[in-house]
């Protein structure tokens, strides 16, 4: 059964990903939902967040909140987004986590040194 519901969920996830990166937001939306339906995963929640932030509608940062285990460069970009979002407490513990799990200086670590400054700046 469990392998079943891997690969709905696999299934659900590319093809979300495939309307994302069409600028097909909506229906990617639909797509991460279902995946979330079938079993909560971090890709889905990721991906529902940055859904909900390129069509300017409410709930990106709770998504972002459960979207825990992510590439580091997509750690980075939902960083910045919760900052842009206003999520600057969320944005500066993204930014923390990563330059605490990040061990070369590349435009990932710049990326979240920056990124850290804003944050700590507005909260501030």
């Amino acid at each position: 059964m469990l392998s079943i519901i891997s690969c709905s969920i696999l299934q659900y996830n590319k093809i979300a990903t495939t309307h994302y990166k069409l600028n097909e937001f909506e229906d990617a939306l639909m797509y991460f939902n279902g995946s979330l339906n079938a079993l909560n995963n971090d890709y889905a929640w990721y991906g529902k967040g940055l859904c909900e932030y390129e069509m300017k509608v409410s709930g990106a940062c709770e998504s972002f909140e459960n979207a825990v285990r992510i590439t580091k460069r997509q750690m980075l970009k939902k960083g910045k987004i919760l900052s842009e979002l206003g999520c600057h407490r969320q944005a500066l513990e993204t930014f923390e986590f990563i330059l605490e799990n990040h061990f070369k200086q590349d435009e990932i670590y710049e990326g979240a040194l920056k990124g850290r400054k804003i944050a700590y700046e507005e909260i501030s």
